[in-house]
């Protein structure tokens, strides 16, 4: 019988009289963190920060006129001196499949873009949250209360990000899984492909749990977006593509990455150790979805947080895919360091005390400790009798 992603009854806790009272501890300190969160973001609200959106408007209006120029370097260079406020360019390389957002929305001015833009995000994550809520047992308040409690979601909005899109395509991956229409989530998964690293994990993650229609489902999918995308820009924008990734790669600055490529770049790993650490990594987690007797709602969340780890590109704003992986780990018993990896993942003071110091790569270490909380359960069962 196939599985569901309905959520377990929480784990016992050592003492369970006191577990409801713990929580409603937890959503408290959570309404305060968003309250935080909200009076930071609030000073440095800006329309002229939204860099990552500038690029997204400049690939749109060079895509109506030449598309196989999309991924010119010149050209997105030329388009980004014509918009207003600071004059900073941060190239384009998503795939073309995105385009069909925001080559509609690069027709109205830049301003009226940003403003349309912004609200079509924040109605992405009102829609995951209600979408979440469908098949977790966590209401649309408390997750309402946990998305603004983590700074990501400022920043998602702060820099013009499509992260909440791509939590949307998730979230109604994981709905259509959990009621058994594998071709419908399959289909929407290889949509969420112009974020390649985590649906890529996730969709290891459920073949590894024998979901083949939907892997069937979504490699055809992802074949078909794939030959259009190719169509639509020609060989010589391929070209330009890859040149364009390499032009891009010396601005990536490593130690801004909140994944494992970021936290062994503090240590200055050479790159092969990285890729090394990185497979092993991955082939402990698919043994471990292999093996795993757990719903299928733990194994999602667990691929998404390997997912972050060992994606590539991963920045800060992409914490907000962490809503979903949150939203079922506190409705088990977590372990205080488990708590202590949420508080830093959430609080906008951390994350800007990191910055400052060069380190925002370190929040990857409470990644990894979420990642870890079977073992850290399994480790937490074991100690008392162990004694």
């Amino acid at each position: 019988m196939p599985e569901t992603l309905s959520s377990p009854p929480s784990e016992p806790a050592s003492d369970t009289t006191t577990l409801p009272q713990l929580r409603k501890d937890l959503y408290l300190a959570l309404c305060l963190v968003a309250a935080v969160n909200v009076l930071c973001f609030a000073f440095l609200w800006n329309s002229d920060s939204a860099i990552d959106f500038r690029a997204f408007y400049c690939a749109g209006r060079i895509a109506f006129t030449s598309p196989s120029q999309v991924y010119s370097v010149e050209a997105q260079r030329f388009k980004s001196k014509d918009l207003p406020g600071q004059n900073v360019w941060m190239p384009y390389y998503h795939p073309p499949i995105e385009l069909l957002l925001f080559a509609p929305l690069a027709r109205l001015p830049y301003r009226q873009s940003l403003a349309l833009w912004t609200a079509i995000s924040a109605a992405s994550l009102l829609v995951s949250i209600a979408v979440l809520a469908s098949f977790t047992s966590t209401g649309r308040r408390r997750l309402l209360i946990i998305a603004l409690a983590l700074f990501s979601t400022y920043l998602v909005l702060h820099q013009g990000q499509d992260t909440f899109l791509l939590l949307l395509l998730l979230c109604l991956t994981l709905s259509f899984v959990q009621r058994k229409q594998d071709v419908r989530a399959g289909i929407v998964l290889a949509v969420a492909l112009f974020k390649p690293q985590v649906p890529l994990v996730l969709a290891l993650a459920l073949l590894l749990r024998g979901r083949r229609k939907l892997i069937a489902s979504f490699s055809v999918s992802s074949g078909l977006i794939g030959f259009a995308s190719l169509a639509a820009i020609g060989s010589s924008g391929v070209g330009q593509f890859v040149e364009l990734i390499r032009h891009h790669e010396p601005l990536e600055e490593a130690w801004r990455m909140v994944n494992l490529r970021g936290l062994l770049s503090l240590v200055h790993a050479p790159r092969p150790v990285t890729i090394a650490v990185s497979i092993l990594v991955l082939a402990a987690f698919a043994i471990y979805w292999y093996r795993a007797e757990r719903p299928l709602l733990h194994v999602a969340s667990s691929a998404i947080l390997a997912g972050a780890l060992l994606s590539y590109h991963f920045h800060a704003y992409d914490l907000a895919l962490l809503l979903i992986p949150i939203t079922y780990l506190v409705s088990n018993d977590l372990s205080r360091i488990e708590w202590a990896a949420l508080f830093c993942l959430a609080a906008a003071p951390v994350f800007f005390l990191l910055i400052m110091n060069g380190a925002p790569a370190l929040l990857a270490i409470a990644v990894l400790v979420l990642a870890l909380h079977p073992a850290i359960q399994t480790w937490r069962r074991s100690a008392p009798a162990a004694l």
